[in-house]
């Protein structure tokens, strides 16, 4: 079994410490692992084209844009389990995790399936 952890903070701080720490426990029951930094990696925004949906020259489930997530999706289709991390900014995900959730529209209908947690971390103000 294999269990990806995706951060989506752009800094190294509590948001990756505590996907670490969760993908670590999981490690101790002889699951592998592997954790993707978004903030290490260039991913271009989807520009909608709808082509990985279409099919357009014949490459339906395929992306046209050339990034690392050409690297990241058979990681993501081999994964039994996906783990997301992303620091709460406005009450919402960071745009880093919501630009790369975006983008696996090429390979959505085989994620569909698979078990997915997530880690969200916020401080608390006044």
């Amino acid at each position: 079994m294999k269990v990806i952890g995706i951060c989506g903070s752009p800094r190294k701080g509590n948001t990756e410490w505590m996907l670490r720490k969760l993908l670590d426990e999981v490690a101790k029951g002889g699951v592998e692992t592997e954790l993707i930094l978004l903030r290490k990696k260039h991913i271009k925004g989807c520009d909608g084209c709808s082509s990985c949906e279409t099919g357009g020259a014949n490459r339906k489930g395929v992306c046209r844009i050339e990034d690392d997530m050409q690297a990241i999706y058979p990681m993501l289709l081999e994964a039994d389990a996906i783990a997301f991390g992303t620091p709460v900014y406005f009450d919402m995900l960071s745009g880093l995790l919501k630009n790369f959730m975006d983008r696996t529209c090429p390979v959505w209908p085989k994620l569909e399936s698979k078990p997915v947690v997530g880690v969200a971390v916020a401080e608390a103000g006044i």
